[in-house]
C-alpha cells in the first residue's frame, strides 16, 4: 500500500527525467534530485560529459520517447533536430568498407540532435505539474524501513557531502537511481547489509575527442553524417553528424588506449587516416564553434541487480546506472527510454516491484551484441563473439543494400541479432516481415 504516493528519482539527466515522466501518472508527487546546477537553456553541463559528442536518436528510441511524451518527435524537429535516413543520409564504414546505400527509403530512421538540446526539451516536458526538480542536491545514502527503501539522505552538492548538514526525503513509495556511470547504488546497498552485486565488465579504454564546426552544404557530399567504426587491428574511428543551427559535430575516437589527440593538428592528422576524407575536409575548411572536448570511457559495464538476493522493495536502478554501453553503438538513450516505458507500464499496474527483473530482459540483447563486438575488438574469441568484419563479409553489406539495411536494423534495435543468421539473410529483402525485438 502507498504511504505518501511519492516517488523520488536520483539524477536529472535523460534517464532520470524519463523515469520521472513515466511515474507522474502513478504517483501524486515525483521529486527529481541532481547534484548539478541545471541550466534553463540548452547547454552542456558538468555532470553530462557526453553532451559534447554526436547524437543521432534511432527510430526505436524516438518511438519510446513519443510513447512517454506524445508529439515529442515533432517537437525535436521543430526545435532544429534533423530527420535522418540512417542508411541513405549517413555514410557507414565497417571494417573500412562502406555499407551500400539504397535508392529507396530504408525505414531505419533517426533524428540528429545535440544532447544539450535533447535534454533541454525533455526537462521542459518533465518539469511540470506534479514533478519537481531539485538541483545542487546530492544523494548520500538510502533510508530504509526493514527491507524496504523509503527515501534518501541528501546534502548540498556544492559543500561536499561529508561536511554538509544532511537532510532527507523520506516516506517515498519508490526511489529510482538514475545517476549514470558513476552510480553509488552498490555502495548504498552494502551499507544496508546487501552483498556485492554481480558485474560484467568489458575494458575498452576509449577516448573520444569532439569539436563542433559551422556546417556547409557540400560537406560529406551533402549527406548528414558518417560513421567510421574501429575494428580489430584498427583502433581509431570517428563519427560525424549534422546538428541544429547549421552545426556539424566531428568526433574522433580511439579504443584500447589509442588516443586521437585534441589539438586541431592532431585531429586533422587522425582524420586523414579514416576511410574517406569527409571528416578531414571539415576539420581543414570549417570554422570551429567552441573548443574540442575529450570523453574517456574506460569500460562498459552491466550490473545484475535482478540476481541479487534481498534486493530491497521500493528501489529501482535504470539507465547507465544499470548498464553502461560503449557509446560508439548509440544504444544508451534508446535503452533508457525503453526502460522508462516499462517502468510506466508496471507502475500503472501496481507491479513496479517487477522492474529489475523485467529491465534485465530488456537490456540483455543490446548488451550481448555490443559486449561481443567489444571483446572481438580486444582480440577475444568464442562462440558468442562476432565482428563487424565477419558480419559485413557474411551479409555482403558493402554491396547489397538489403543486407546493409538488415544490419542497420539490428544496430538500431529494430530487429534481433539472430536475424543476421542464414534465415535472416534470406529474409533481408523484406524487413517489414521480420519481427521486432520482443522487449
Amino acid at each position: 500500500m502507498a504511504r505518501n504516493n511519492l516517488a523520488v528519482v536520483i539524477g536529472a539527466s535523460l534517464a532520470g527525467l524519463l523515469a520521472a515522466t513515466a511515474l507522474r501518472q502513478a504517483y501524486r508527487k515525483v521529486i527529481v534530485l541532481d547534484r548539478d546546477a541545471l541550466p534553463v537553456v540548452p547547454r552542456a553541463r558538468r555532470e553530462v560529459p557526453q553532451a559534447h559528442h554526436p547524437n543521432i536518436l534511432p527510430s526505436r528510441g524516438i518511438g519510446a520517447l513519443d510513447t512517454l511524451m506524445p508529439g515529442f518527435a515533432g517537437e525535436m524537429v521543430a526545435a532544429g533536430g534533423l530527420p535522418v535516413d540512417k542508411q541513405n543520409d549517413l555514410r557507414w564504414y565497417l571494417d573500412g568498407r562502406r555499407l551500400a546505400s539504397s535508392l529507396v527509403p530504408s525505414g531505419v530512421d533517426g533524428i540528429a540532435i545535440s544532447r544539450p538540446l535533447l535534454e533541454h526539451l525533455v526537462r521542459r516536458r518533465a518539469a511540470t505539474g506534479n514533478v519537481s526538480i531539485m538541483d545542487r542536491l546530492t544523494a548520500v545514502s538510502l533510508i530504509t524501513d526493514g527491507d524496504v527503501v523509503t527515501g534518501v539522505v541528501t546534502a548540498p552538492a556544492d559543500t561536499g557531502e561529508t561536511r554538509a548538514e544532511p537532510g532527507s526525503i523520506d516516506g517515498a513509495d519508490l526511489v529510482v537511481d538514475a545517476t549514470g556511470f558513476g552510480s553509488r547504488a552498490p555502495a548504498w546497498l552494502r551499507a544496508i547489509g546487501i552483498q556485492d552485486i554481480e558485474v560484467e565488465r568489458v575494458d575498452i579504454d576509449q577516448t573520444h575527442v569532439s569539436r563542433r564546426f559551422r556546417r556547409r552544404q557540400h560537406f560529406l557530399g551533402g549527406q548528414l553524417g558518417g560513421v567510421y567504426a574501429p575494428h580489430p587491428g584498427h583502433p581509431f574511428g570517428g563519427v560525424v553528424t549534422a546538428e541544429e543551427r547549421d552545426v556539424v559535430n566531428v568526433s574522433l575516437n580511439g579504443s584500447l588506449g589509442a588516443v586521437p589527440g585534441s589539438g586541431a593538428a592532431d585531429m586533422e592528422k587522425r582524420a586523414i587516416d579514416l576511410p574517406d576524407q569527409g571528416a578531414h575536409e571539415i576539420l581543414r575548411q570549417a570554422h570551429p564553434v567552441g573548443d574540442a572536448h575529450v570523453l574517456k570511457v574506460p569500460y562498459s559495464v552491466r550490473r545484475y541487480y535482478e540476481r541479487l538476493p534481498g534486493f530491497p522493495a521500493g528501489f529501482a536502478v535504470l539507465g547507465d546506472a544499470l548498464c553502461t554501453f560503449n557509446p560508439i553503438y548509440g544504444q544508451g538513450i534508446t535503452v533508457a527510454a525503453l526502460e522508462a516505458v516499462l517502468l510506466r507500464n508496471l507502475a500503472a499496474a501496481g507491479t513496479q516491484g517487477q522492474f529489475q527483473r523485467r529491465a534485465a530482459s530488456l537490456v540483455d540483447v543490446p548488451w550481448r551484441w555490443s559486449a561481443d563486438l567489444d571483446r572481438a575488438m580486444c582480440g577475444g574469441d568464442g562462440p558468442g563473439v562476432t565482428t563487424y568484419d565477419g558480419l559485413v563479409t557474411r551479409l555482403s553489406a558493402a554491396t547489397d543494400p538489403a543486407a546493409a539495411r538488415a544490419f542497420l536494423r539490428v544496430v538500431n534495435l529494430l530487429d534481433h541479432p539472430d536475424r543476421l543468421d542464414d534465415r535472416g539473410i534470406a529474409a533481408r529483402a523484406h524487413p517489414e516481415k521480420v519481427s521486432s525485438l520482443a522487449f
